[in-house]
């Protein structure tokens, strides 16, 4: 896989909406994570530079950068307890 991937070829980088399951595979988990927290990692330092300390300029920007990577953990978690559950 690409280092930076499309949601076509991974999706655990859509990021929002109802994920389609069984379309990801455990290779797809590593390069995924990998990719999203690089790209937050740059969108953290741009915000860190220009940010001004207030709520709407700080703390709202910063959830919505967290967002995407949230939206794929919470995917993976659910994924690991389906399969880890022995019903």
């Amino acid at each position: 896989m690409s280092a930076s991937a499309t949601v076509h070829q991974n999706p655990l980088l859509q990021g929002s909406g109802l994920p389609t399951f069984t379309d990801i595979t455990p290779d797809q988990v590593e390069p995924a994570f990998t990719q999203l927290l690089t790209e937050l990692w740059k969108q953290l330092t741009i915000l860190e530079s220009s940010v001004e300390p207030t709520w709407s300029a700080l703390v709202e920007p910063l959830e919505q950068l967290t967002e995407r990577l949230s939206w794929s953990w919470r995917v993976l978690n659910h994924l690991m307890a389906v399969k880890n559950s022995p019903d």
